[in-house]
């Protein structure tokens, strides 16, 4: 094979390899980040269950002690329900978007995580079809490091082909 075409080669191969870690790395990130949107929601869950039961309580204690007092006022508000009826009305609002928003973002974390598997997936398949078809390169060899450094002695004029590639790189580096 021509230093030309093995030289091509090699950067078509690090540049797959180097794609394969990101995608990888991204998986990783959206699974972290998923993870502690699911901490994250369940967290907020019981916070509004105890400010919920809190306030509920307040307005229980409330309403005993304004009966107490004989505050007409404050009485009819709360014979009236407006009071409680707000509160309610601002927790199920509170309630529905501490609970929606994890699941928005949970269900987008999953779906781009499943677009990056088939990304890697893909990347994977052109590795296998090299390996199977050309592999010129033995497979242990395929790492970005190593191929930069098959580079080096290529562009270098060190080395004319593969095997010689590996032999210098063995030397230097004495590869197990």
């Amino acid at each position: 094979m021509k230093r030309e075409n093995l030289i091509y080669e090699i950067q078509f191969l690090r540049k797959l390899l180097f794609k394969r870690d990101k995608v990888k790395k991204e998986i990783e990130s959206y699974k972290k980040s998923s993870k502690k949107v699911s901490i994250f929601s369940f967290i907020t869950s019981i916070i509004v269950y105890i400010s919920a039961f809190i306030a509920y309580i307040n307005v229980k204690y409330n309403s005993f002690i304004v009966e107490a007092q004989g505050n007409y006022i404050m009485k009819s508000c709360y014979q009236d329900n407006w009071f409680k009826e707000y509160f309610i009305i601002n927790f199920i609002i509170m309630w529905t978007i501490l609970l929606i928003l994890p699941i928005i973002i949970l269900k987008l974390n999953k779906d781009r995580i499943e677009k990056l598997i088939k990304k890697e997936i893909n990347i994977d398949n052109k590795l296998e079809y090299y390996i199977q078809s050309n592999g010129s390169i033995p497979e242990k060899y395929l790492k970005p490091k190593v191929l930069k450094q098959f580079n080096i002695y290529l562009n270098k004029g060190k080395a004319g082909n593969v095997q010689e590639c590996v032999g210098i790189y063995n030397s230097q580096y004495s590869y197990k």
